[in-house]
């Protein structure tokens, strides 16, 4: 499923990232339902420790893993990849940020999504999957399966399908994710010291040209060179021509 197990458009930005501001004369509900789908597409599924998704992650994620923590990278210009929970915060963040009340929301079996208030009353988003925002028939078992069934008909899994019915047929334990004030400072604090990695991943950067440079500048090194450069007239038929494909990781 396109957006789930790799992203289908590009990273975001930031909190100011233009797709995640509200367009002119756009009314909660379509700017709900778009960023909804924008954080789906641009944040793929994976476990909140893969901190390899970015340089600066990376080296926070070997120096001081406790760091992230257990909720994971919540910073939007930082993210990748990341798990239900963090992406229920981003979205839920951005629709706070828009003037949309709107927090994590806990459906209790390990699963985390959006809610959020529309004209009031309460709708939920699972930008994880990229489905919603839709009203919950809360009370009437029937009718909240066949909701569900109906808002993740796109689940290309039957068997995750039923999954996801059964989560939400169960009521019970439901409940906020964490407070947003929270997760807000976590994301804060996050994106302040991601941010003061960028000069050291220059300097890594410069420091492994130097050394390359140095290494094929000695007087060993001449024959290889030569050797590379003629690499390089090959037959057409075993040049391979890698300039128009992208390679991505993706976590199963």
């Amino acid at each position: 499923m396109p957006g789930y197990y790799a992203a289908s458009d590009i990273p975001l930005t930031g909190w100011s990232d233009p797709r995640l501001q509200r367009r002119d004369g756009e009314v909660d509900s379509d700017f709900a339902d778009r960023v909804t789908d924008q954080v789906f597409r641009s944040i793929y599924h994976c476990a909140p420790t893969y901190y390899d998704q970015e340089w600066a992650t990376a080296i926070i994620g070997r120096v001081n893993p406790t760091f992230l923590g257990d909720q994971g990278v919540l910073d939007p210009a930082y993210v990748r990849c990341g798990f239900c929970s963090q992406v229920s915060f981003i979205l839920a963040e951005t629709l706070t940020r828009a003037g949309i009340h709107a927090r994590p929301y806990s459906l209790g079996d390990g699963h985390v999504v959006t809610e959020l208030v529309l004209d009031g009353d309460s709708y939920l988003a699972d930008p994880d999957i990229g489905i919603g925002p839709f009203v919950v028939p809360w009370g009437d078992p029937e009718a909240v399966a066949m909701t569900i069934r109906t808002q993740y008909a796109g689940v290309p899994s039957a068997s995750w399908r039923d999954l996801i019915v059964e989560i939400y047929s169960d009521h019970s334990d439901d409940g906020p994710y964490y407070s947003m004030e929270f997760l807000e400072q976590i994301a804060e604090n996050q994106g302040q010291v991601l941010a003061l990695q960028t000069p050291y991943v220059v300097i890594v950067l410069l420091s492994s040209l130097l050394f390359v440079g140095a290494a094929l500048g000695s007087p060993g090194s001449a024959g290889k060179r030569r050797e590379n450069i003629g690499a390089i007239d090959a037959p057409p038929h075993l040049q391979t021509d890698w300039g128009g494909k992208r390679m991505r990781r993706v976590d199963t």
